[in-house]
């Protein structure tokens, strides 16, 4: 696991349109002056037309980027066991499977290349401890891979720097933790580059498969 984690140094309705009805048309000509013998004639009048209703028109929501956290991804959550993992569908390539031993497979429709952006962590007696985000996964908050140290530390206010080293700005290059107050047992683990968020991932508190 120690290879498979080497990060660990470095998710309106328009209006009703409805058509107004057009105004009835036509008259009553007036009466001739013929003779009292010889009947008045009358033209009938127009019959009154409306225009048909507009249908309604209802926009479709706007899509949105995949949520990811607190405490899962779709159907995979921290905690759950290795056969309930797998039986998500959200599991594929496994990479290492040992019940006695940490073990690590790779999440579906993840990068297939062998990052950590992809590898699923799972302890023997701890379950899955580690979830990676990739391409538009965003936290609740909107928190995502490419927000700025600053938006991450705004955002949550329990920031604790683990290791952080001078980049293009003192202490904006390393690794951190955040939203572990919140007593799901399950925090946020962070890395950036030059104060950009470039890997995110889901950890178990205290786990126990690195460090």
């Amino acid at each position: 696991m120690a290879a498979g984690l080497g990060l660990l140094t470095a998710c309106a309705e328009s209006p009703e349109r409805v058509g107004g009805a057009a105004q009835p048309a036509g008259g009553i000509a007036s009466a001739s002056s013929a003779p009292a013998t010889q009947a008045s004639s009358t033209t009938p009048s127009a019959p009154a037309t409306s225009a048909p209703a507009s249908p309604s028109h209802t926009t479709k929501p706007v899509a949105t980027d995949p949520v990811f956290g607190p405490t899962r991804l779709g159907a995979l959550k921290i905690g759950m066991t290795w056969d309930a993992a797998k039986a998500t569908g959200q599991v594929t390539a496994v990479q290492k499977h040992d019940y006695d031993a940490c073990s690590s497979a790779r999440l579906k429709g993840a990068p297939t290349d062998d990052s950590e952006d992809n590898t699923l962590i799972f302890s023997p007696d701890q379950g899955l401890i580690y979830i990676p985000a990739y391409g538009k996964f965003r936290t609740p908050e909107s928190i995502h891979i490419g927000s700025t140290l600053a938006q991450v530390k705004k955002t949550y206010p329990d920031f604790e720097a683990v290791y952080m080293e001078d980049g293009v700005k003192p202490g904006d290059t390393g690794r951190a933790r955040a939203a572990g107050s919140d007593g799901n047992g399950v925090h946020y683990r962070l890395s950036f580059v030059n104060g950009k968020l470039t890997r995110l991932g889901l950890e178990l508190d205290n786990q126990n498969c690195y460090e």
